[in-house]
């Protein structure tokens, strides 16, 4: 809260002149009658005498939300405030009581629990507060104001609705969870983050009302009211997410939407079983805004495409389907940089991405595939099967290899079922090389980031929150890689690129 600012008032018991206190300070009064200046907050002393209200004037001059409390609580109290009524040239004291700030009873009223949140519009008022004193008391009210919730934007702007419901991120200021998202005569509850600067609320292919695609009016609704967003959300119906060829690779537009991207936490069982593997170095769970128009190659990068950009083989295990292996980061970014000349050679439509190692939040988030469990396999409450013995039909890790005819991997990309996204090999097979988090803590010095485990990973170190680091320059066969393509404009979207 901010600091109160000085002012000065004149308080009326009966004829009495009060005093008036701010941030514990006495401030002298004026002699004029001039309304108190309410601002920020102030605290307003003064005494309580038998028979005879405590009054003060005071001023609002832009909507807020205010608490009133009472120090000491006090038997019998009575607190009001009332907005003034014109009478003539001047004022009358007495108006239609403020709707939250009128007690009466017997309960005493407390500092820390009365008349919260009572939203007032510019104007003036009185503040009126009795109670049944047998002598004179000196009593404190503690008038100060809380932000007003207020809702900004919302992320993405654009996105396609996966199964019935989506995420959508809200950002905006003092969101509470009173508050809501209406969306036509539906009202959607907010779940609110980072201490009310963030809030999730969840959009239902309902809210198209039939339609493949709409724009969508919301509107954030408050207790006291409610307000147009500026911009509208735009939203289409679920589809398999696109698809393209580009030098003889498979890749997807990765669909926008909003996920929680870090340790997961659902589930006792996977709890019980998973989280005691969580690094510190996998940070808290946090929300991820995917935009619209990322691309992402559906495998691990193959031997192949590695070859047929001139670059020499430096895998340990040959073979065009397997994944190009041994690579370290600087020919990773090498790799993505040829790739994204050559795609533009080949199609001018890609001269306006960026061809690139995906950031870890890209990575995990198209690994993930909007899913929340620890490894991206969705729960399914009747399915008692092991987890590792579900994992083993996505992925190429430690338990699964021990049965491949060939012996130690890596092995052909795509040889296990792909995720909701259409992606193969996100856990498993061999590690890939990432750009690393600005939001999580930094990789050792001379080091990089490795995500989703390898052929010889213990399942619970394929979990798509996991990190690994290894020096840039190690050759290991373990590590490959994956390739994002994002728009060097994210407005641009990604026009007609799929096939």
């Amino acid at each position: 809260m901010s600091a109160p600012r000085a002012i000065s008032t004149r308080l009326w018991v009966g004829c009495a002149v009060l005093a008036l206190s701010l941030c514990a300070c006495r401030a002298p009064l004026g002699s004029e009658k001039k309304p108190l200046d309410l601002g920020r907050g102030v605290f307003v002393s003064g005494t309580l005498r038998p028979g005879q209200p405590l009054w003060a004037d005071f001023r609002v001059d832009e909507h807020a939300l205010y608490t009133f409390s009472v120090q000491p609580p006090l038997p019998n109290v009575a607190l009001e405030v009332l907005r003034r009524r014109k009478a003539g040239r001047g004022f009358e004291r007495f108006g239609a009581p403020i709707p939250g700030v009128a007690h009466r009873g017997p309960a005493p009223l407390q500092a820390e629990a009365e008349h919260r949140d009572v939203l007032l519009t510019p104007d003036l008022y009185s503040l009126r507060l009795n109670a049944r004193v047998d002598r004179p008391i000196e009593v404190t009210i503690d008038i100060h104001d809380a932000p007003m919730p207020r809702a900004l934007r919302v992320e993405p702007r654009e996105l396609g609705l996966s199964g019935e419901s989506a995420r959508v991120r809200l950002l905006g200021e003092a969101l509470r969870e009173d508050c809501a998202i209406r969306i036509g005569e539906r009202r959607a509850p907010l779940v609110v983050l980072r201490e009310g600067r963030e809030a999730l609320f969840e959009l239902e292919l309902g809210d198209l009302g039939g339609a493949s695609s709409a724009e969508l009016e919301l509107h954030f609704v408050t207790p006291w009211g409610e307000r147009r967003l500026e911009e509208r959300l735009r939203v289409r119906e679920a589809r398999e997410p696109a698809r393209a060829i580009v030098r003889g690779v498979p890749f997807r537009e990765l669909p926008a939407g909003i996920a929680t991207l870090g340790p997961a936490r659902e589930g006792v069982a996977l709890r019980e079983e998973l989280d005691p593997d969580v690094e510190a170095d996998e940070g808290a769970p946090r929300t991820w805004s995917q935009p619209v128009g990322t691309w992402i190659s559906e495998i691990e990068l193959t031997q192949a495409a590695w070859t047929a950009l001139g670059l020499e083989n430096p895998s340990a295990k040959p073979g065009d389907a397997l994944p190009v292996h041994g690579v370290t980061y600087s020919l990773a970014l090498e790799l993505c940089r040829r790739f994204g000349a050559a795609a533009t050679s080949e199609d001018p439509r890609w001269s306006t991405y960026e061809f690139d190692l995906p950031t870890e939040e890209e990575w995990e988030y198209a690994a993930r595939a909007l899913t929340r469990t620890p490894i991206a396999v969705p729960i399914d409450p009747g399915d008692e099967t092991p987890f590792a013995a579900r994992l083993a039909q996505h992925a190429w890790f430690v338990e699964s290899s021990r049965l491949h005819p060939e012996g130690a991997g890596p092995y052909a990309v795509a040889g296990k079922a792909p995720n909701a996204f259409g992606l193969f090999d996100c856990h498993g097979n061999v590690f890939e090389w990432c750009r690393p988090s600005t939001a999580l803590p930094p990789p050792p010095a001379g080091s990089g980031v490795l995500r989703g485990g390898c052929y010889a990973t213990a399942y619970r170190g394929c979990r798509a929150s996991n990190r690994d680091f290894e020096p840039l320059e190690i050759r290991n066969r373990r590590i490959g890689l994956r390739v994002v393509a994002r728009p060097r404009d994210p407005s641009a979207g990604s026009g007609s690129l799929g096939g």
